[in-house]
C-alpha cells in the first residue's frame, strides 16, 4: 500500500507566540486528504482536519507562509498525531481498499 497526500485548504490567522512575537499569516488549520493505492491501483481516501498550536514556535522557527512546503504541512499534520491516530486512518484506508478490490455480484438463486 502506497499513500499519498492532498492539502485541501489551509486556514490562516496572525499568531501570537509565547515570546510575545507575531508570526504573520500563521497556518492553523490544515483540511488534508490521504489516500492509499494497493498494487492494483485500487485506491480509497481519508479526509481529516488538523489545527495547529503556535504559541511555543519561535520567530527563527516559523516559516513564512510564502515559504512553506507541501512537506512542511505533511510534516505537521503527521507530527499533530499520535501512531495509534496514524494507524487507526491507515487500517480505515486499508479496509476502503479492500472493499474496492472486492468482487461483487447479484447470484442466481
Amino acid at each position: 500500500m502506497t499513500y499519498t497526500w492532498e492539502i485541501l485548504k489551509l486556514g490562516t490567522l496572525d499568531q501570537t507566540n509565547s515570546d510575545g512575537d507575531v508570526l504573520s499569516d500563521a497556518i492553523i488549520s490544515i483540511k488534508w486528504k490521504k489516500i492509499a493505492t494497493n498494487d492494483a491501483n485500487k485506491k480509497a481516501s481519508f479526509v481529516g482536519k488538523t489545527s495547529l498550536d503556535l504559541t511555543d514556535t519561535s520567530a527563527a522557527d516559523y516559516i513564512d507562509l510564502d515559504d512553506v512546503t507541501k512537506e512542511n504541512v505533511i510534516e505537521w499534520i503527521e507530527g499533530s498525531m499520535t501512531e495509534s491516530e496514524i494507524n487507526n486512518i491507515n487500517r480505515i484506508l486499508a479496509k476502503k481498499v479492500e472493499a474496492e478490490t472486492m468482487t461483487t455480484f447479484k447470484p442466481d438463486l
